[in-house]
């Protein structure tokens, strides 16, 4: 076992595989690496996982083996300096002011990649305030010349389709992306547009093609703790070593933020997945199905620490049972859900409240759906600037 904790080094055993693998293709051996640097010993325990080396001996070894020293510490490929790295980290974890900033002094008339994927930024950004036409604008441009191509931004495009309720132009998008996701055998992309896809056609009054979509691709979630409350960690590092100069330090916590938020993405979209197949039962008038696929999706929720997935399952589960004429419950559910607003976005709380106003209303509580619903206003005015309308 190594002898002393490392920060430069993502593990023993990762090091030593990658450290073997990178000696093998070089076509060197041991005491070949080893010369004037350590000693043909020292190698073998390094690729025995039994050592960790200080950052400067990691350096001339990958130097001599002609790699990137980063990539070797880490697995995560060494790339050149991302100048919007830091902006899709905060756009990740809902910082949008400083997202904001950081695409907005990216826009580069002169790099078309560049300045497509600054772009696509500030159409998500648009999205998540309600501007919906402002975000079509910004991600068709966007479209046209980023590197991923459209399917890069088929997410918030479909959706501000949506929103602006062009079902056919977002049905369009989604099952676009979820072929070209098929064709790449990407498990995770696939999930992603299959409930998309679903949802939209739920709200096209295609039903039975939505069902058919998300339940081909629902499946169990094996993440053991909070992505979204690692990927902020990570972030935390990358602010500090970017405090302290060291900018490719930074640059490896920052992408290594970006895949714990991308598997926060996944964990969403298995919530969302069951919760799309609930609401598709509950309208075969199946609303014992629907509770059980609800509260199966309980402890995949949980792990998301989202907010909103979190009071939009509760808000769901009321929907039910009130159907099931178990309103004690559902009101406490109710009441649940918009506590838990109180921590999301206002772009999100605003949606969220609106849903908490229907469901007090059909369980008859129009004064708690119309203190609801000027919660909802006061939420969708903050997320677009704007003062609080008075209640």
């Amino acid at each position: 076992m190594p002898r002393q904790k490392s920060d430069h080094v993502d593990s023993a055993a990762g090091l030593a595989r990658r450290l073997r693998a990178a000696r093998q293709q070089a076509g060197i051996s041991q005491r070949a690496l080893a010369r004037g640097i350590c000693t043909p010993a020292y190698v073998s325990r390094l690729e025995k996982g039994e050592r960790i080396p200080s950052l400067q001996l990691l350096r001339r070894l990958a130097s001599r083996l002609g790699v990137d020293a980063d990539e070797l510490a880490s697995g995560l490929p060494g790339l050149a300096q991302d100048p919007l790295l830091d902006a899709e980290v905060a756009l990740g974890l809902g910082d949008t002011l400083e997202a904001e900033r950081l695409f907005t002094s990216a826009l580069d008339p002169d790099d078309r990649a560049l300045r497509a994927r600054a772009l696509a930024g500030l159409g998500e950004i648009a999205y998540s305030i309600g501007d919906a036409r402002g975000a079509v604008a910004l991600l068709e441009e966007a479209a046209e010349t980023h590197p991923q191509g459209a399917s890069a931004v088929a997410d918030p495009l479909g959706r501000a389709y949506a929103q602006l309720s062009d079902l056919d132009a977002a049905i369009r998008v989604f099952q676009a992306a979820l072929d070209d996701a098929v064709r790449r055998d990407d498990s995770f992309e696939r999930l992603r547009y299959s409930v998309l896809l679903a949802d939209a056609l739920i709200d096209a009054g295609e039903a039975e093609r939505a069902a058919a979509v998300v339940g081909a691709v629902l499946v169990g979630d094996d993440a053991l703790e909070n992505p979204l409350v690692r990927a902020r960690l990570l972030r935390s590092q990358a602010l500090l070593y970017e405090e302290r100069g060291d900018r490719q330090t930074a640059e490896r916590y920052a992408r290594r933020a970006l895949e714990a938020i991308a598997l926060g993405t996944h964990t969403r979209y298995v919530a969302r997945a069951h919760k799309l197949l609930a609401r598709i039962a509950l309208e075969r008038a199946d609303a014992a199905h629907a509770l059980e696929l609800l509260d199966a999706a309980y402890p995949v929720v949980e792990r998301t620490g989202d907010p909103y997935e979190f009071a939009t399952l509760r808000l769901e589960q009321a929907r039910v049972l009130a159907e099931l004429d178990r309103r004690d419950e559902a009101e406490s559910l109710v009441r649940e859900a918009a506590a838990a607003l109180h921590n999301a976005s206002p772009g999100d709380a605003a949606h969220g409240y609106t849903l908490a106003a229907e469901v007090a209303a059909m369980l008859g509580d129009h004064g708690r759906a119309n203190e609801l619903q000027r919660l909802a206003v006061d939420a969708q005015d903050r997320s677009k600037g704007a003062a609080p309308v008075d209640s």
